[in-house]
């Protein structure tokens, strides 16, 4: 009787866990090609069906073209639909990253020190209409090690 709530309990725990998907299509675009790296971007859904919940976020991978190790910094500039300037010139919109030598780096939404090379783009399934007009990647470094 315990390994049986025990197997009930493991499975419905994880089926509330997993009530989150993301989706995404394999449709990169070249945001930028610079000298060292070159970064992509992608539109990607977050449905969270239990909690009602609709996003789309833009997701961005970074290619180190060197046989070096790389580091990259800036600060993300974003502007919405609902101000009317851009958000700028925080410290919760610094980035920065070490690559390894030709390294591929695709940021993963469900490990949470990676969710902030995610940029959200709008609501959907909702009356909302907040939607992200631009973004840009401001003092952008790049430094081989």
């Amino acid at each position: 009787m315990k390994t049986l709530l025990t197997i009930v309990l493991f499975c419905s725990t994880f089926f509330c866990y997993s009530q989150e998907d993301l989706s995404n299509e394999d449709n990169w675009k070249i945001t930028q090609n610079l000298e060292h790296v070159i970064i992509s971007q992608r539109t990607v859904e977050f449905n969270d069906d239990v909690n009602g919940v609709y996003k789309e976020y833009i997701q961005y991978k970074f290619k180190n073209k060197t046989d070096k190790q790389l580091f990259i910094n800036w600060d993300f500039e974003f502007k919405y639909s609902h101000t009317s300037k851009a958000n700028s010139g925080s410290d919760e919109l610094y980035r920065a990253l070490v690559l390894e030598p030709n390294q591929n780096f695709i940021p993963d939404y469900y490990f949470s020190n990676q969710k902030s090379f995610f940029v959200f783009n709008k609501f959907l399934k909702s009356k909302i209409d907040v939607h992200l007009e631009s973004v840009n990647f401001k003092n952008l470094k790049t430094k081989t090690l």
